[in-house]
């Protein structure tokens, strides 16, 4: 994976810098956008992938066993400002709220607080095999998820 600087007192992208991991969606180089600390052991990261046009979001272990990015969630690009507000709509009410998997398909993803301090951001499918939840997403708790939101709507 290439390196890529970060400033020291937020963790943030100071300039974008092309990344390739392993785990990324399709194997494809992405362009990190932002990363916010969670936890010791994990950042939750944006970046551009798809040629500029998905904002694919996933967590970052930075210790243990494994160590490398998780499963994500993409957001198409014209998805992003319906994403941050009902991301900000779920924080406030609580209410469940969705945009569109990578902007096309009958994917979604679901923002949904769990208990009063945790947000869940996850692919929802439906299909004729299988309709639920998947794998694909994070949780977070909402002061973090609140700060990396106010993050990227200071990017778009």
């Amino acid at each position: 994976m290439g390196a890529v600087d970060r400033d020291s007192g937020d963790n943030a992208v100071d300039d974008l810098q092309t990344v390739t991991a392993e785990s990324a969606p399709d194997k494809a180089p992405f362009n990190e956008l932002l990363r916010v600390d969670i936890d010791e052991r994990r950042d939750l990261v944006g970046s551009l992938i798809d040629g500029g046009e998905t904002l694919w979001l996933n967590e970052y272990i930075k210790q243990g066993s494994y160590v490398g990015f998780t499963h994500g969630v993409g957001i198409g690009i014209k998805e992003i400002g319906a994403f941050i507000g009902n991301s900000e709509a779920t924080i406030m009410t609580g209410m469940v709220t969705y945009v569109s998997w990578k902007g096309v398909g009958k994917s979604k993803i679901a923002i949904q607080r769990v208990g009063d301090s945790v947000i869940d951001v996850r692919q929802f499918v439906e299909s004729q095999k299988y309709t639920g939840f998947t794998r694909r997403g994070f949780r977070i708790n909402k002061d973090k998820y609140s700060e990396f939101l106010t993050k990227l709507k200071s990017l778009v």
